[in-house]
């Protein structure tokens, strides 16, 4: 592929520092503002995210647009937030005409706004700061979007797919609503400004279970103290015993993070019949 359709990590590192050079501005560290400038990551983005020409998708942080450039290629009509304002107003001269959508709007009060996500892929280079809100957020939504590609920070990436016995709160979340799976790895030194830590992209395909309001408080009183037994963290919380759990063929010291769905699924229709 040429140079041309594929730009150096310099010359992407170069156009995205010239838009904050023509602005007289920097990159605000609260807004977790790190600009994506390897184009390799970015094509692994795009297919992992399998975008068909009829696809609808929510992009979360556009930034200097180069995700948004790659999505408007492929798929019908693009919803791009930016928190930003200055860069929400570049973007929406950048692509006026184009089918894509400018919304200058916190991502997590969008969410709430917007209810009907029937049909929508989540394709977003999350702000690192905002992963774990952001991700329950969508999680939380009662119309799944079709899929998840998004990349986030390392360590919550591998804490999102960890297996029980190593289970966690975030995990659990996570792969109640869908199949978990690490794309690749993304190193610092492919953002700019560079990051501390390293990156990740994961992809999260529904599998159609919905995680209502009172399994998540089954879930998070369960990893109240995740040291502690299940036993021990339920019932402060609830009324049960060992009886009840040994009728579901939990062992009496089991602990949140070695469940599986299956028990997980187990657990939540014996407390929605107590």
């Amino acid at each position: 592929m040429s140079s041309q359709l594929s730009p150096k990590r310099e010359d992407l590192e170069k156009t995205t520092r010239s838009v904050f050079k023509k602005q007289g501005t920097s990159p605000q560290k609260r807004l977790g503002q790190n600009f994506l400038i390897n184009q390799q990551v970015l094509q692994d983005i795009i297919r992992a995210s399998e975008i068909k020409s009829t696809d609808r998708i929510l992009e979360i942080g556009a930034g200097s647009g180069i995700l948004t450039e790659a999505l408007i290629k492929k798929a019908s009509s693009i919803i791009a937030l930016e928190k930003d304002p200055i860069l929400a107003n570049l973007l929406k001269k950048k692509f006026s005409g184009a089918k894509v959508d400018i919304i200058n709007e916190d991502a997590r009060d969008f969410l709430h706004r917007k209810t009907d996500w029937r049909g929508y892929k989540i394709v977003a280079n999350l702000p690192f700061y905002l992963t774990s809100p952001l991700l329950l957020n969508l999680l939380s939504l009662k119309k799944h979007p079709s899929l998840i590609v998004v990349m986030i920070q390392k360590e919550v990436a591998e804490r999102i797919c960890a297996k029980p016995p190593k289970s966690n709160r975030l995990a659990t979340i996570c792969q109640f609503y869908g199949d978990c799976q690490i794309i690749r790895e993304v190193k610092a030194s492919d953002f700019w400004p560079k990051p501390k830590v390293n990156a990740a992209i994961i992809k999260i395909t529904p599998s159609g279970d919905v995680l209502s309001e009172e399994n998540l408080k089954l879930i998070n009183a369960s990893f109240a103290s995740p040291r502690k037994t299940l036993l021990n963290n339920l019932s402060a919380h609830y009324r049960i015993d060992r009886n009840l759990l040994a009728k579901l063929g939990f062992a009496p010291k089991i602990r949140a993070g070695e469940l599986n769905k299956e028990q997980w699924l187990k657990l939540q229709k014996l407390f929605s019949q107590l």
